[in-house]
């Protein structure tokens, strides 16, 4: 489904649950923009594979999807590997998040 299908479909829409299942479906599709500010730059910067696993997370959660909260971001953490364990090397978690993040994103 491309945007203006969506928006039609939108304009369609007579109930605001049958217009946030369709934004859902929406997100699915895209697994763009689905997160809310304060994360945008992580987010970003993932991968579209990490993007789906970070979106299905929020799902099963049934978390807002551009919410915020301490959940988000430890969801978001665990898929990126954001995180440092202790004990371990900063290069050692550099080489973890180079799996979740785009090349050169990582800082």
């Amino acid at each position: 489904m491309n945007f203006q299908e969506y928006t039609n479909k939108l304009k369609a829409a007579k109930t605001q649950e049958q217009k946030n299942l369709l934004y859902k479906s929406w997100l699915k599709a895209e697994y763009q923009g689905f997160w809310s500010l304060e994360y945008k730059h992580t987010m970003r910067a993932v991968t579209k594979a990490t993007r789906k696993a970070i979106y299905n997370s929020f799902v099963k959660w049934d978390l807002d999807l551009s919410g915020t909260s301490d959940l988000h971001q430890e969801l978001i953490d665990t898929y990126t590997g954001d995180y440092l364990i202790q004990g371990e090397s900063n290069s050692t978690r550099i080489a973890r998040m180079q799996k979740a993040y785009n090349k050169g994103e990582i800082n």
